[in-house]
């Protein structure tokens, strides 16, 4: 019986995809490797940050959607100091979900706080303008990293249609 299972967990294993949105890989594009990862907490983007740091990629960089305006705020310094571990932080504009704005809190603010970080207008703004910022450029152009984070416009499979995959588009222009 012992045996039957060993096998059973063994092939279980040996098929198990790990789990959808969590550092999951979307492709390649221009060279750079694409992950998804549904983190939108602080602690959450860390670990994520943090283990894809040992991962031998020259830079990552994290293009983030945060959730809610009343979140962002009560968790303001936690994304700040989480979103630092990018070699590159691309904030997109707040989710608001069920929210407006009453606190003033913007992706904005994050950005004014994590170095060189990014701060878009719009999801459409990838598409256009950001797409045709001078390319930050490693000393090699292999050892890409690329990583969306977080909750809302972007998510998920939403990837493959056509405003997120402008998305992709400008992030994949950042990584060359």
């Amino acid at each position: 019986c012992a045996g039957r299972a060993g096998e059973a967990v063994e092939r279980g294993l040996d098929t198990f995809t790990g789990a959808g949105r969590r550092f999951e890989k979307k492709g390649v594009y221009n060279g750079a490797d694409v992950y998804d990862d549904y983190a939108h907490h602080p602690d959450e983007l860390r670990a994520l940050l943090t283990m894809a740091g040992t991962l031998g990629y020259q830079r990552v960089v994290c293009a983030f959607q945060p959730h809610t305006y009343t979140r962002t705020a009560a968790l303001f310094d936690g994304f700040v100091d989480a979103l630092k571990l990018a070699g590159l932080t691309v904030l997109a504009p707040i989710y608001a979900a069920r929210e407006t704005d009453t606190l003033g809190m913007s992706s904005q603010r994050l950005a004014q706080e994590i170095p060189g970080a990014v701060c878009l207008d719009s999801l459409e703004e990838t598409g256009g303008t950001w797409q045709n910022r001078p390319a930050r450029r490693p000393d090699s152009h292999s050892g890409r990293g690329g990583h969306l984070s977080g909750r809302g416009d972007y998510a998920g499979e939403e990837l493959t249609f056509a405003k997120p995959f402008r998305y992709l588009q400008g992030l994949a222009g950042m990584l060359k």
